[in-house]
């Protein structure tokens, strides 16, 4: 690989200080001019046709300007992973030289010359001693010989230094080829949006058109921008009651229903065995509710990196779980209240009985070596919670999530919305169900150009999205698996 470029550590670590330094600053800036044009638009003073018009476009300009931050926020980001590649780069060379492109080259070639060079002489003086018969120049052969063969593998050795420089100059290069391209895509949509709210000035009119598709498609490339996830997740073929072909994102407690359970019963391809396990209708009753037993068959597949398997398939699997684990099948079969978790099934580490979905969990990781262990926690109020699931994520680990009754009078709940074409629309609210988080992200409102952070979740074999706002707000009623 060509060598064109200079990687000088300290000079790079000192350039990479001052624009994070100027970013931050930036960053601020976007922040005071935010707040301040949010407070304009929130001023009920300025009312009619002229203050919308102008509280629209200002809209506009905070979806433009949190765009701008965000980009800073992904070049911070990658100043921060280059200064650690370089530093890793000088610890694993065990120097702190800087990386000379040419003068790799120049040096690797060198020195392999000169060890091919003096290779050739000391057997050359190996074959004059061998021709000689005379003692004495024996001697002065053999001696010359040896110096050769010592310079040769000095010239080796150093050969071996330069070309394990080379390697690690051809991995920062590698590794950083891509940094600063989220940045960059965010400012170029952030510039179109400018434009396009430019459009909105003709002559000394204003006008309000509809500006919806930029907004939209600014706010996609955000969330895709900042998405950590398990790449395609779990996907599960199957029939919807339309005859239709669809593909469900993880398991769904609802296959579990009469209905569907008779649809794959007159249709799928069972085993005696197998049908055995579809017939037992007290158990699929309880299962429609049992979102704990779906939500941890998630993770068992997807710990596993399966991306494909059929319903009957994934179904099957729940109950040969829950024929391994006849504790856990009774407690599914027992009749449950308004006040139990689900189908009795809870999240929580203090079940009297001990048949709590961490123990599952805990069993599962520790029996196949993905952790030692699975420990429910509380979300914390700070963004540490947020931080582990993403890491986890980059693990390709999937994080399990309970959310165990939030009181009526505490608020609607959780909410939980599906993607529209780019735009979250708000499906439903729970205040106690299962899911696994496969995914976390940023995504902006078109109209009022907030961003919030999501966890991506796999229910009901739908992708959803749930704000970590809601998360952080209700954490005393929730708790998430931590791999121990």
């Amino acid at each position: 690989m060509l060598k064109v470029h200079n990687l000088y550590f300290e000079a790079f670590r000192v350039k990479l200080n001052t624009a994070n330094s100027n970013l931050q600053k930036e960053n601020e800036a976007l922040e005071t001019a935010k707040k301040k044009v949010r407070e304009f638009i929130n001023d009920d003073t300025f009312k009619g046709e002229l203050a919308y018009a102008v509280k629209k476009q200002m809209e506009g300009y905070i979806l433009v300007a949190e765009a701008m931050r965000l980009a800073n926020d992904c070049d911070i980001e990658d100043c921060n992973q280059i200064y650690q590649e370089l530093y890793d780069a000088q610890c694993s060379l065990g120097s702190f030289a800087d990386l000379i492109g040419e003068e790799i080259i120049e040096y690797m070639i060198t020195t392999k010359n000169l060890a091919k060079e003096n290779k050739n002489r000391a057997q050359e003086y190996d074959r004059m001693q061998t021709e000689s018969h005379n003692p004495v120049k024996d001697v002065w052969y053999q001696s010359k010989e040896i110096y050769y063969k010592n310079c040769a593998e000095h010239n080796e050795e150093l050969y071996e230094e330069w070309k394990k420089k080379s390697h690690k100059y051809d991995e920062v290069q590698r590794n950083t080829a891509n940094y600063f391209e989220k940045g960059k895509q965010l400012r170029q949509k952030a510039e179109i949006g400018l434009r396009e709210l430019g459009k909105n000035f003709n002559g000394k009119s204003f006008d309000v058109y509809d500006d919806r598709g930029w907004k939209t498609e600014l706010s996609t490339v955000i969330a895709k921008s900042f998405y950590i996830g398990l790449d395609n997740g779990l996907n599960v073929p199957f029939e919807n009651e339309k005859g239709e072909e669809k593909v469900a994102f993880g398991g769904n407690q609802y296959w579990f229903s009469k209905d569907e359970i008779e649809k794959i019963l007159n249709t799928a391809d069972l085993s005696p065995e197998e049908r055995k396990l579809f017939e037992d209708e007290e158990l699929n009753e309880a299962l429609t509710l049992g979102c704990p037993v779906i939500a941890l068959i998630n993770t068992f597949y997807m710990m596993e990196g399966k991306t494909y398997v059929s319903r009957e398939e994934f179904m099957l699997r729940v109950y040969k779980f829950l024929n391994d684990h006849p504790e856990y099948k009774a407690k599914c079969k027992k009749k449950y209240s308004n006040d139990e978790f689900s189908a009795g099934i809870p999240a929580e580490t203090d079940d009297s009985e001990g048949l709590s979905t961490e123990k599952y969990l805990a069993e599962y990781v520790k029996q196949n070596g993905y952790a030692s262990g699975v420990e429910m926690k509380n979300i914390n109020e700070d963004k540490d919670s947020f931080d582990y699931i993403k890491e986890q994520l980059k693990k390709k680990r999937p994080v399990f999530i309970g959310v165990d009754s939030i009181p009526n009078n505490d608020s609607k709940g959780v909410r939980m919305y599906l993607d529209d074409k780019g735009v979250l629309g708000l499906d439903t609210n729970v205040q106690k169900h299962a899911m696994i988080i496969t995914g976390v992200t940023r995504q902006a409102d078109p109209e009022t150009g907030l961003v919030e952070d999501y966890c991506e979740v796999s229910s009901w074999g739908e992708k959803y999205y749930i704000p970590y706002s809601d998360i952080v707000e209700h954490r005393n009623y929730i708790k998430i698996g931590e791999y121990q």
